[in-house]
């Protein structure tokens, strides 16, 4: 497709990856898609319209971007998938969503000035590593679509306003779409900076974790730990990192989607998201909770599960560049991990106390909570699955896994599990989820604009209506503006 006004034109070259993650993106559509038709969260029928058509329009869009042969067609394709994103979190709030798509424009504007400073230094805009002179606003504008530290600030806010078909979509593969940028601009020179981010935000999410009492605002800060895995992978700045990171993507996907799909059943069945007003889930809904159980074994990489192969061959490709400093913080974030499942599984599955009248169950639709289980159990086998036949099948997958079943591995697969669960069970108190939303940077930058509402406000005071008033203002402008001019004259 050329567009001869920007001298420019829309490239598709697919390749291994791009074709591997095209298939997950309609991967991840259909199965949003089935989960939505049960969740039935969307009470007007404008808001259902306008879902559905983001929902529909996100897989057509994401299936193009990652088949983009060139950076300017990547940008474009991808902030139409943010239109549809922003679409489907309209029905859920609309400043959130106002917020999310001012945000990624934000991110689509930095790659653009990257784009014509890579025009102008090197002549090219093909897909991959670009000049030094461009890298910073690459990495800002794909900073925010992959949240990056400091640029991750809506992503926990968003995921708590967003309906949660739209959670799924948006943790399961819209953030992904930014780490696929993230994987083409890679470099060796990228590496030091890349390690560094990925541990910076695998340890800071699980703590903010910790900390939360919203289901899905603990999600979020996980989205954003476990995007540090991918990141560290990506800093050994070799291709078995660029592999182990393609790979953590994709199971990162499709187990936080089955997670999301977890909480937004609960959140159906007793109107709350609290962990605080939860409890009893396990014996109310045990489909449900043995369906969240794949998710969470998952996302502490327990064996069996795609999460095992997927913090194995990051912890490979740390061990072959010798980051023996990265692997203990990564092993430090999979007890957090495990301390954080333990919380939620406890707190919303397993603690038996008696509901009160606020906490009591909604009424049940069991037709359109199949569907709901329905996805979740496509997205329970697809976590099974990328952990099982990479082992039982070692020609599906390029490289030879059979190595990481060693008991040493396993051993250490384990370890942060074991303690995480063994942690909690001695002091669950000290995880009790409390009544208040921990600060994060979305809080601070909503501190910041205060001062731009007090002159916001002072200016509505006077701007009324009134002629004589303006007057008054013109007169004293022009009085001010000649006393200046004499000044300067003399």
């Amino acid at each position: 497709m050329n567009l001869p006004f920007l001298h420019l034109s829309l490239n598709m070259h697919p390749d291994q990856i791009s074709l591997v993650m095209g298939a997950f993106a309609i991967f991840m559509t259909l199965c949003s898609a089935l989960y939505a038709y049960g969740y039935g969260a969307l009470a007007k029928k404008s808001q259902a319209r306008c879902f559905w058509m983001g929902l529909w329009s996100f897989g057509v869009f994401s299936f193009l971007t990652v088949l983009a042969a060139d950076w300017f067609s990547l940008i474009i394709f991808l902030e139409l998938c943010s239109i549809s994103l922003f679409l489907m979190i309209l029905a859920g709030d609309v400043k959130t969503a106002v917020m999310y798509l001012l945000t990624q424009f934000a991110g689509a504007g930095s790659l653009l000035i990257g784009v014509s400073i890579l025009i102008r230094d090197s002549g090219t805009i093909a897909l991959g590593p670009v000049c030094p002179s461009a890298f910073p606003f690459f990495l800002v504008g794909l900073g925010l679509k992959a949240a990056l530290p400091v640029m991750h600030f809506w992503l926990p806010r968003t995921h708590s306003m967003a309906p949660t078909p739209a959670s799924v979509l948006l943790s399961g593969f819209a953030v992904k779409m930014g780490v696929y940028g993230l994987i083409r601009l890679s470099s060796e020179s990228t590496a030091p900076l890349f390690l560094y981010l990925g541990l910076t935000m695998a340890i800071y999410g699980v703590i903010q974790a910790l900390l939360q009492h919203d289901m899905k605002r603990l999600l979020a800060f996980h989205t954003f730990s476990q995007l540090g895995f991918v990141m560290s992978a990506l800093g050994s700045g070799t291709e078995a990192g660029i592999m182990a990171a393609l790979f953590y993507s994709l199971a990162h996907g499709i187990f936080k989607g089955l997670l999301f799909c977890s909480a937004g059943v609960m959140e159906k069945k007793y109107d709350t998201r609290d962990l605080g007003l939860l409890g009893r889930g396990i014996r109310k809904d045990p489909v449900t909770f043995a369906l969240f159980l794949v998710g969470a074994l998952a996302i502490t990489g327990f064996p069996g599960t795609s999460g095992f192969l997927a913090k194995s061959l990051v912890k490979e490709t740390l061990k072959e560049g010798h980051h023996v400093l990265a692997i203990q913080a990564l092993f430090l974030a999979g007890i957090g991990t495990a301390l954080s499942f333990s919380k939620m599984a406890f707190y919303g599955f397993m603690k038996t106390r008696p509901f009160s009248g606020k906490d009591m169950e909604k009424e049940e639709r069991p037709r359109e909570m199949k569907y709901c289980h329905a996805a979740m159990l496509i997205l329970a086998l697809g976590t099974l699955a990328l952990g099982i036949l990479p082992f039982s099948l070692p020609r599906s997958f390029p490289m030879d896994t059979r190595i990481w079943l060693s008991w040493g591995n396993l051993l250490s697969a384990l370890s942060p599990i074991a303690a995480g669960i063994l942690f909690f069970t001695f002091l669950p108190g000290l995880f009790r989820p409390l009544s208040i939303d921990v600060p994060d940077l979305y809080w601070l930058f909503s501190q910041l604009e205060r001062p731009f509402n007090l002159l916001s406000s002072v200016l509505q005071q006077y701007h009324n209506g009134r002629l004589p008033r303006y007057l008054k203002f013109l007169l004293a402008a022009i009085l001010i503006i000649f006393l200046l001019l004499i000044r300067s004259d003399q």
